[in-house]
């Protein structure tokens, strides 16, 4: 049975929880303004908003649920009751309450030099529109819209996701954890975003133990058993933690040229408690780790895939069967054996015997993100640079494209209250049923 379309309607993220297929974004990024008709519009990184004269509230919100065809709106126009949305490959009417989009050039590029880069509450100005009372509307790239006046009021709501460019969820201390791309860490209870103050920024893996969160990062390896305060678990030979995985006693790291394994302690980790595995198959550039009933497999960008056995990594490449020797990422099976997402050769099933088969029929896209299992299920999620794939064990197939806030799906998590789906312009929440 194929599934090609979501069921329901996408619900805009609110203060309650979700309980429909749910799109979260970030509309801090202020692109364009336009004033018509006792409303005000913007163009912003996570969908176009408008916002009443009257009161200054925003009482709606225009994302690819609404027919955009991207989530960065780029311009707006307003002129004889026609909307008209600019994003970077389209232009976009609104009609009643959903926009038709047609391809079209990339609108022209602002560069910051030649605009000066006038700043207000410490972000660049992007836009701005003087009103018949003398106040202006300000917008900003990272501190949303203002109203400016006597007392300059910012009418962009807070209570929104960290960034629309999500790579990472986890479930821990009671709230679901969004890792990004450009802006860090936040947890969401159901109700309400809250940011987290770490010694990082840039984001690549999350995972959840017994003991609490951990934070693979750019500047290393963190853990929180709070959700507050973060410290740092080993200085990984002071390189960046690239993926995470835990197998039920220890976390298994990987940075780009050595696999760790770190006991998950409640106290702080001695150095001489982690194992250090260096350049696992002569590799210098591993991508993921994956485990699951003590089988440990490991991507690569240059060797493939790799598997542990005991202490020797068994390599998996081109020369094994693989279509290329350039893995994303990788998900353990069940049966020891494991999925191997390629860059852009398909997703690949490496029997426990060592046999590979391709599968491709189940995928929009042969270019990969990401994949991983639903351990609840044992669905397996592709995300793909050209939308995700749910394969179910009774070769159902959920295929998501024009649902997803951007094509490109670097994370699926499967958690008990239901899937996430993190790509670069938003995060869709679709509940289990």
């Amino acid at each position: 049975m194929i599934w090609t379309s979501l069921v329901g309607t996408l619900l805009l993220a609110s203060a309650s929880r979700p309980q429909g297929p749910t799109l979260f974004t970030r509309t801090a990024q202020v692109e364009a303004l336009a004033v018509a008709g006792g409303e005000v519009w913007a163009a912003t990184g996570g969908g176009v908003e408008v916002y009443d004269l009257a009161m200054f509230a925003r009482w709606r919100l225009y994302t690819t649920a609404d027919g955009l065809d991207d989530n960065h709106a780029r311009a707006v126009t307003v002129r004889g009751g026609e909307v008209v949305v600019r994003t970077q490959h389209a232009r976009c009417r609104l009609f009643g309450e959903r926009f038709v989009c047609v391809p079209a050039e990339p609108p022209p590029l602002l560069v910051p030099e030649a605009q000066g880069a006038v700043l207000y509450r410490g972000a660049r100005i992007t836009a701005t529109a003087t009103l018949s009372d003398g106040r202006r509307l300000v917008g900003t790239a990272g501190q949303g819209l203002w109203l400016v006046g006597e007392a300059p009021r910012r009418l962009t709501p807070d209570n929104q996701i960290c960034s629309n460019h999500v790579v990472a969820v986890s479930r821990s201390l009671g709230r679901t954890w969004f890792g990004t791309f450009d802006e860090g860490l936040c947890s969401f209870d159901g109700t309400e975003f809250r940011s987290a103050a770490g010694p990082f920024r840039m984001i690549n893996d999350l995972v959840a133990t017994p003991r609490g969160l951990y934070v693979a990062a750019t500047s290393g390896l963190f853990r929180s058993t709070d959700g507050a305060r973060f410290t740092r678990v080993h200085d990984l030979d002071g390189r960046a933690a690239v993926d995470l995985s835990f197998d039920g006693k220890a976390v298994w790291v990987v940075t780009p040229v050595a696999l760790w394994r770190i006991p998950d302690a409640r106290g702080p980790i001695r150095p001489w408690q982690a194992t250090r595995f260096a350049r696992p198959g002569g590799s210098r550039a591993l991508q993921a780790v994956d485990t699951n009933g003590g089988a440990v497999w490991l991507a690569a960008e240059d060797v493939g895939a790799l598997r542990l056995t005991g202490s020797r990594f068994e390599i998996f490449d081109r020369a094994r069967g693989l279509p290329s020797s350039w893995a994303i990422d990788v998900a353990v099976a069940p049966d020891g054996g494991a999925y191997v997402a390629t860059l852009r050769d398909g997703l690949v099933r490496v029997t426990p015997d060592g046999h590979s088969v391709p599968i491709d029929a189940a995928l929009s896209d042969r270019w990969l993100l990401h994949v991983g299992l639903d351990r609840l299920t044992g669905q397996l999620w592709v995300g793909t640079q050209d939308g995700a794939a749910r394969l179910g064990r009774d070769h159902d197939i959920l295929r998501l494209g024009a649902e997803l806030p951007n094509p490109c799906v670097h994370v699926v998590a499967a958690l008990p209250e239901g899937t996430w789906l993190g790509t670069e312009d938003g995060t869709l929440f679709l509940p289990r049923i």
